[in-house]
């Protein structure tokens, strides 16, 4: 507590010493509940980025999902891409669907990207649409393969 109410700039900096020693998990799940009446259901977990980009090294899903958390609020839809499709140990089809109502057409289009690689093809299909977005309906369908869905959608 010391670090964080007195030196939060140097967070990163303890965390890496003494990640080795630290079981992730629980320390990314402590870092969301301090000061989370503050600063929202993240916390402090956004002041640790650096230290979140090491371990996502390891590709575990609660790092993943902490970065992904972190890249939307930050509204940094660049790395957010990157860490989808470089870091795949994540729940897709939730991330997709987290993104389909956000107020930016690229999030929603990233969102359709999301549901077609995790095969939800009809969804994908449907959202593309909504948005206006036929050249990425229509990608959905070929890669859907099933002929059904393109005598459904068109």
């Amino acid at each position: 507590r010391f670090y964080i109410e007195e030196h939060p700039q140097l967070l990163n900096d303890l965390l890496q010493l003494l990640g080795g020693k630290m079981e992730e998990v629980r320390t990314i799940a402590m870092l969301k509940t301090i000061n989370a009446e503050k600063f929202g259901p993240l916390g402090i977990l956004p002041l640790c980025k650096e230290y979140l980009l090491k371990l996502q090294e390891k590709n575990t899903v609660e790092v993943n999902e902490a970065l992904n958390n972190i890249y939307i609020r930050e509204g940094d839809l660049d790395s957010l891409r990157r860490s989808a499709k470089t870091h795949r140990n994540f729940n897709i089809p939730a991330l997709a669907h987290r993104l389909e109502t956000h107020e930016l057409l690229s999030y929603r289009r990233l969102a359709v990207e999301l549901y077609k690689e995790a095969k939800k093809y009809e969804r994908a299909i449907e959202l593309a649409k909504e948005d206006s977005l036929y050249k990425d309906a229509i990608d959905c369908v070929a890669a859907s393969k099933v002929s059904e869905v393109v005598y459904e959608q068109f």
